[in-house]
């Protein structure tokens, strides 16, 4: 008597299931499909790297792109606007310089025009001192730059001269302290031979080296108006 449950007749053959690609396919094509998933893995990985630096990059997770790209929007065009002003601004300055520049050079023209009428009028009044002149003034000329000096006396040798300076430094500090003194030659073949002269100054105009002549003269000294000329006495 059979048991109860068992199958009538034969019992059933056991059959496993397995995948076509492990009965039909074959080593090589197993190899290729295990090299193209792993190439997709490869691409996955990267494209999921390159949306999380999107990501980042619009404001992170739960990020509005389309407000915050309205928000770039704006605050470009704010910069534009700021730009524009900026340029305005430049141009009003460049104006500015333009008109400054221009109020320069009629200030240095009429500068110009101002220091070449004072040099006239100098030359004037120092023309008309050299035309007054007791002692004949051979030794002057005026001119445009010109300076001039005391001539106070002649010596034969510059050491001599230099003693004779201090000297008369001494005597008379208030009218020769603030001054410097230089020799020129002075060539008289017919009257002694060569001496140096020793003179005083500078001075720019005739009439404060006149007014100092005079003061020495009264002193009973020797005092002769001249050019500012010749080298510096050490």
């Amino acid at each position: 008597m059979a048991c109860e449950g068992a199958w009538p007749g034969d019992p059933p053959k056991s059959t496993l299931y397995l995948p076509s690609v492990s009965q039909n396919t074959s080593s090589g094509e197993v190899a290729q499909t295990t090299a193209l998933a792993a190439r997709n893995a490869v691409r996955i990985a990267a494209l999921d790297e390159a949306l999380v630096g999107v990501n980042a990059r619009l404001g992170g997770q739960g990020a509005e792109p389309a407000v915050e790209i309205a928000a770039l929007r704006t605050a470009n065009s704010t910069l534009s606007d700021e730009i524009s002003a900026l340029n305005i601004r430049i141009s009003e300055l460049e104006a500015s310089i333009q008109s400054l520049s221009a109020s320069l050079d009629r200030m240095g023209q009429s500068v110009s025009e101002s220091v070449a009428q004072t040099s006239k009028v100098r030359n004037l009044i120092n023309q008309k001192e050299l035309d007054t002149l007791d002692e004949g003034g051979h030794e002057l000329h005026v001119g445009d730059g010109q300076v001039y000096a005391v001539h106070l006396a002649s010596y034969r040798s510059g050491a001599k001269a230099l003693e004779g300076w201090k000297d008369l430094q001494a005597r008379y500090p208030a009218l020769l302290g603030g001054l410097s003194a230089r020799l020129a030659p002075l060539d008289l073949a017919n009257a002694g031979g060569s001496y140096l002269r020793l003179l005083a100054g500078p001075f720019e105009d005739i009439p404060p080296a006149r007014t100092l002549c005079d003061k020495l003269k009264h002193m009973d000294m020797f005092c002769q108006l001249s050019l500012f000329s010749g080298d510096a006495l050490h």
